[in-house]
């Protein structure tokens, strides 16, 4: 065979086997082509003086124009084409250009990995790339530091481990990541011109954040010392949102948190997509750079937004993993994605759910050791009236791969950890605090072997988390009626805006701000949607602020902290 580059050459085309694999071999590399064709438009001309693959009993290699090829994955299906196009792919990364140590393998694997799925994403569309990164990014923020032992940065992996989850799976995630940084023009670029400066020399990673700097005019340090140079991940998240009329738009403007997990200190100008999403589902996204503890940006969108989410696009490889699907009729539903099961009942209706889970974590609750390895976020529409619960398997047992609690499972305050302590923590939002709701615990045998069961049987759109009690408190269930309602900023100095649900009757409600003694501090009739509140007379304090509804019922939204 004859490969045509976009060099104007031919190159020629070896595949090698013994006589009886040959047509085996010859249909599971039936898709060769295409690879070849997807790595010369994304890094430029094939370098080599042919392609060659031979089969071998003895596992894959990729010595250039010779790859030796593991025989039992052509077997005459197009199971492992993947693979295929993995070996391809270190023409450009691995034998083109080469790790300048050991520990720096991820320029290697963790580069040919990510080429296997732009191959795939050429090859089978854009939803089968989706569905396969979201994948190998759930098996990195849950699992890469269970399989390696460790939390390490990609620049200083241990000999031990040089071609482990590091190198490979999060190498792949870091160098998507790298391509939304840049965008797919300047990532093409960039990469054809540091290839072809660089061709067959050895790089390190400082060298590749050099010439990726010349290349593309962009400063790549803190991209580097973030996802490189140091271990662990970081997510953004919103904290609250508030939204003025602006001509014929709105802007929002959103308060944002960032925590960080695996020793990573806090990530600077991470290019984030912002997007607003209106009542009837209209959707606004834009890029804007996050970075530090806590970020306060405005978004101008053509509606009025009811929700802002942040990385919806999974451009980058955030600290977070997703499930955004619709719920039918099931009697459960495990969310892959997001290590959670829906239960609902085979009469339920349908409905849109998305469930996000953030592997940071979780802020605190007097009284409770709150997971400091994940939480959840839940959106979507319930059907009214309709039963529907959660289940989460806790996890704590040492060198498991499903081990996603251990940090969760240990002795706080001096108590030892037992899982008859376990609770679900609910907040509607997050400038409420958190509250235990109902759920049954399964300690599937034994209470001390740090795997347990817990079932919630009444799902309300929020916040959850895990925690367990560590010391005695008298804390009350959440009002869960409260859902749809926020407010903003807290602290507060000068004022709070208090926004009710969709739903609710612009302006049937009265805001009330109570002090710890229950005393009345200021009482207000709401004004509209969204009203705003002066505390800016009102001493520093904690205090409650609570709606009445026109029904009468007062509604406590949570703690308010004022502060001059």
């Amino acid at each position: 065979m004859l490969f045509p580059s976009v060099s104007g050459d031919t190159v020629p085309v070896l595949l090698a086997a013994l006589p009886s694999d040959t047509a085996d071999m010859r249909a599971s590399f039936a898709n060769l082509k295409p690879a070849f064709d997807t790595f010369e438009r994304w890094f430029g001309p094939y370098r080599w003086n042919r392609v060659g693959y031979v089969l071998t009993s003895a596992g894959a290699m990729e010595h250039a124009t010779n790859i030796c090829y593991p025989d039992f994955a052509a077997d005459g299906t197009l199971a492992d084409e993947d693979l295929i196009a993995h070996e391809l792919s270190h023409h450009w990364f691995g034998n083109l250009i080469t790790c300048a140590r050991p520990e720096e393998m991820y320029i290697n694997e963790g580069f040919a990995d990510f080429c296997a799925s732009l191959f795939v994403e050429d090859l089978h569309g854009e939803d089968t790339y989706r569905t396969e990164t979201r994948k190998n990014h759930h098996d990195v923020t849950a699992t890469t530091h269970i399989r390696d032992g460790g939390w390490f940065a990609l620049n200083a992996i241990p000999s031990d481990i040089t071609y482990g989850s590091h190198s490979y799976a999060k190498g792949s995630e870091v160098a998507r990541t790298l391509r939304g940084y840049l965008g797919d023009s300047l990532f093409s670029s960039g990469f054809k011109t540091v290839l072809a400066e660089h061709a067959f020399s050895a790089i390190s990673s400082e060298q590749l954040r050099d010439a990726l700097n010349a290349a593309t005019g962009q400063d790549m340090s803190d991209f580097f010392n973030d996802w490189i140079f140091q271990p662990g991940g970081a997510a953004f998240m919103v904290d609250s949102f508030s939204v003025v009329p602006s001509g014929g738009a709105f802007d929002a403007t959103v308060h944002i948190r960032q925590k960080t997990r695996g020793g990573a200190a806090l990530f600077n100008n991470v290019p984030v997509s912002v997007r607003c999403v209106g009542i009837s589902g209209d959707s606004a996204r834009s890029i804007q750079n996050l970075g530090g503890a806590s970020s306060v940006i405005t978004v101008s969108c053509p509606f009025e937004p009811v929700a802002i989410r942040l990385n919806d696009d999974e451009r980058l490889a955030l600290a977070t993993t997703v499930d955004d699907r619709e719920i039918g009729s099931y009697a459960q539903i495990t969310l892959v994605n997001s290590d959670i099961t829906v239960t609902s009942s085979f009469t339920s209706s349908a409905f849109p759910l998305r469930v996000e889970e953030y592997w940071t974590p979780a802020d605190g609750l007097a009284g409770y050791t709150v997971s400091p390895d994940r939480w959840w976020r839940i959106e979507g529409q319930l059907p009214v009236d309709e039963p529907h619960g959660l289940k989460f398997n806790v996890d704590g047992r040492d060198g498991l791969i499903t081990a996603f609690d251990t940090g969760l499972m240990q002795p706080a305050g001096g108590t030892a950890f037992n899982e008859d302590s376990l609770v679900v923590l609910y907040r509607p939002n997050p400038a409420t605090a958190w509250g235990v709701v109902p759920a049954s615990i399964s300690t599937i045998g034994s209470a001390t072997d740090k795997y347990a069961r817990l079932d919630m049987p009444n799902l309300n759109l929020g916040d959850y988390a895990i925690a367990w009690r560590s010391q005695p408190v008298g804390i009350g269930a959440v009002p869960v009626k409260t859902e749809g309602w926020r407010y903003f900023p807290d602290p507060a100095n000068g004022s709070v805006s208090v926004l009710a649900p969709p739903a609710f009757p612009a302006g049937a409600y009265k805001v009330v701000v109570l002090d710890i003694q229950g005393r009345v501090l200021i009482s207000l009739n709401a004004s509209g949607k969204q009203t705003n509140v002066d505390v800016s007379k009102i001493s520093s304090q904690v205090a409650f602020l609570n709606v009445i509804p026109a029904s009468g019922d007062t509604l406590t939204l949570g703690r308010l902290h004022i502060v001059h």
